[in-house]
């Protein structure tokens, strides 16, 4: 059970990475351009684009990422414990 966690956490980690990166080097592209062209409007909405594709890759991922690795603790934790207990630490 724990590869398919590592496994689920895999599949949300290396694509946001590999996104991370390509965004980073078409950004420094976008920086290394010539000045005045660096002030124009489709310049700024590039840049705010790839942060938007990151930010909605995430948002779309990380639920799914999280309630399995909240599934896998319920299964891993004690029997006596129910998985609605695992918010509250007492």
């Amino acid at each position: 059970m724990l590869a398919i966690l590592i496994l689920y956490n895999l599949y949300f980690l290396v694509p946001l990475c590999i996104l991370g990166l390509v965004y980073i080097l078409i950004e420094r592209t976008l920086r290394l351009r010539p000045q005045r062209s660096r002030k124009d409007k489709s310049h700024r909405h590039a840049v705010k684009m790839l942060g938007v594709i990151v930010l909605a890759f995430v948002l779309c991922w990380l639920p799914y990422i999280v309630s399995m690795t909240m599934t896998y603790v319920s299964l891993t934790a004690d029997s006596n414990m129910l998985p609605s207990t695992l918010w509250c630490t007492t």
